[in-house]
């Protein structure tokens, strides 16, 4: 993408942050005829957490399906995945390049009891999965070991994996060819309450409309944010090609330990946060991954994955998530504040929500028609 030098003094719409959410608004607002300003902070867009995400597809929250009805109740957790399911199939609807099929194996007896409940849920909504037996597993999966003697998994069509950075060039040119204006190198560091954004360099940029994308940074420029999101760190070991190689995503235990294959041929873990006593909650480093973190993806490759672990990580990358308290996505105008929208809080999963919220966002300004489900709308908790 061409970054924009000579920023106006208005925009119709200002969309903060460069990442899955930002393009796809501003490319859907600008195909609108609004005129749009996209502000990333760095120097290049989606450089941020989507762009050092793991790169895992997957349905719906980090509870598995059977855990989120019991949170929230069967309706909410239907209309919640079929939400997630709407934003994976855009990866299709906006030619994205990527792998369908993940695999979720249990980790131990109780994960296999939340499989198996969750296998009659997803057909009910007409979701799918294909469970995996002994046989398929040994057939295709033969290197993954066994917990207390025995292994549940689902396939599920909803899962699989992309590499986050050709997807993101792909819905920064989108963006671009249908008008919307980048802008690299632009953190903004205030907003108004007149719907006008402050840089560093003393500029101001005014606009009739604010999308805040920018992840868990937008609690420093909006008290509505300062008890809603949090900063959790995550990070990912990419590692050359083993002596197997990983037959499409997987995720286990809980989705606290994530792996795929690369484009190379090697693998990508992310994962084990669990490994430092604070779960990550709260660090805002990227540049130093957490010793303990990476320690725990090895003995989860080593003891679980050895013949397609490769050899030592050839990359260490760390990235800040935005968390929300409820740990679903924030999604909508503010209350009483029409002007002001929210599109973030992706808990560490942006390819299973951003698309279908960013979409919602921009039907929501053109036509004033919404079909987010009621838990993701600001008004639960930002009242």
């Amino acid at each position: 993408m061409t970054a924009q030098t000579a920023l106006p003094a208005h925009a119709d719409v200002a969309v903060i942050g460069g990442g899955v959410a930002g393009l796809a608004v501003a490319r859907l607002l600008a195909e609108g005829g609004a005129g749009v300003c996209l502000l990333e902070a760095r120097d290049q867009v989606g450089a941020g957490e989507s762009g050092r995400d793991s790169g895992l597809v997957m349905l719906g929250t980090v509870d598995h399906p059977n855990r989120l009805v019991e949170a929230v109740g069967a309706a909410d957790a239907a209309a919640l995945l079929r939400f997630s399911a709407r934003s994976i199939a855009l990866l299709d609807a906006l030619d994205l390049p990527w792998q369908r099929g993940g695999v979720h194996a249990a980790w131990n007896e109780a994960e296999v009891r939340d499989l198996d409940a969750s296998l009659p849920l997803l057909h009910a909504l007409d979701l799918g999965a294909e469970p995996l037996s002994a046989a398929d597993l040994e057939a295709g999966w033969g290197f993954l070991r066994p917990v207390a003697g025995s292994l549940s998994a689902l396939r599920s069509p909803w899962g699989g994996w992309l590499e986050p950075r050709t997807a993101l060039d792909r819905l920064a040119a989108q963006a671009q060819a249908a008008g919307a204006r980048c802008f690299t190198g632009h953190p903004v560091l205030a907003l108004d309450g007149q719907q006008r954004l402050v840089f560093a360099d003393g500029r101001r940029l005014s606009a009739d409309v604010v999308v805040v994308a920018s992840g868990w940074q937008a609690r420093l420029l909006d008290a509505a944010f300062e008890d809603t999101l949090y900063p959790v760190r995550h990070q990912r070991q990419r590692r050359g090609p083993g002596s197997a190689t990983l037959p499409t995503s997987l995720s286990t235990q809980g989705s606290y330990l994530l792996c795929r294959p690369d484009a190379a041929g090697g693998l990508v873990c992310s994962g084990a946060r669990w490994a430092t006593q604070h779960l990550e909650a709260g660090e805002t480093d990227e540049d130093r991954p957490s010793p303990k973190v990476s320690a725990a993806q090895d003995r989860f490759l080593s003891d679980r994955l050895a013949p397609v672990a490769g050899g030592p990580p050839v990359e260490t990358q760390a990235s800040i998530s935005a968390y929300s308290c409820d740990g679903l996505p924030i999604v909508g105008p503010l209350p009483g504040r029409p002007s002001l929208l929210a599109c973030l809080g992706w808990n560490g999963r942006p390819w299973s929500w951003a698309l279908a919220a960013a979409e919602d966002i921009a039907q929501g300004l053109l036509t004033g028609r919404s079909d987010l489900p009621r838990r993701l709308s600001t008004r639960r908790f930002l009242a």
